[in-house]
């Protein structure tokens, strides 16, 4: 017979720490984009324009990858809790149906 042993509270708990670290890298990522635009004004001309439209590709794309592999493996964790609980739960009930 084999036992599976699953702590539901744990992988909560490290679904929620993704969540939060996701929350965070956007956090930073949108502050790192305040200071590249606080950056002094007396930059100009072409390697500016460069600059700029460099950042702006690289931000876009930071920002709407920052964190998503987080978010999926939380995800992940949240559906695989509900689906142990809901196990455990229906195991209890057939359990408790058996003849003693």
């Amino acid at each position: 017979m084999t036992v599976i042993r699953v702590d539901c509270g744990l992988l909560g708990r490290r679904a929620l720490r993704l969540m939060r670290n996701r929350m965070e890298i956007r956090r930073l990522m949108h502050g790192l984009d305040g200071e590249v635009r606080a950056l002094p004004a007396g930059w100009q001309g072409d390697d500016e324009l460069h600059f700029a439209a460099r950042w702006d590709g690289a931000r876009t794309g930071a920002l709407a990858g920052a964190g998503c592999a987080e978010e999926a493996c939380a995800a992940a964790l949240f559906r695989a809790v509900r689906t142990y609980r809901d196990a455990q739960i229906d195991l209890i009930n057939t359990a408790m149906h058996l003849p003693r």
